[in-house]
């Protein structure tokens, strides 16, 4: 390229999202987006529970108590995706539609990067 400030190192121009572009974040949304949906929409992931109360009606009644809950299914910021399940099958299933996606849209996924993180639950002996 040429800059107010001479040549630059050649750059060999490829196919794809180019990572250094200023434009790249928002066309990997755009490109990244339909996966993240689809998975949402298929509620696999890590349910989070919680009682809402509303206090704007009469408190301390047991009627003002509601169970809230939210499923998430992702963490993904770019390139960067983190799967959250409750348990193998989810999870599993969660990787089968990202595969079938990023085959579809030719996308590279280096597994050797990947990882996996459990958590267990502990069972602890008060006494």
């Amino acid at each position: 390229m040429i800059t107010a400030y001479g040549l630059t190192d050649p750059y060999e121009v490829i196919i794809g999202i180019d990572q250094r572009e200023v434009i790249s974040p928002l066309l990997w949304c755009i490109y990244y987006d339909p996966l993240l949906c689809e998975v949402e929409s298929r509620k696999l992931g890590y349910m989070i529970k919680a009682l809402s109360i509303n206090l704007n009606n009469n408190p301390g009644d047991d009627s003002n108590q509601v169970d809230e809950s939210l499923t998430i299914s992702s963490i993904a910021f770019m390139d960067d995706t983190q799967w959250l399940a409750p348990n193998k099958l989810n999870l599993e299933s969660i990787l089968k539609i990202a595969d079938s996606f990023y085959q579809l849209t030719d996308i590279q996924v280096n597994k050797e990067k990947s990882s996996l993180l459990l958590r267990k639950n502990v069972l602890t002996n008060p006494n």
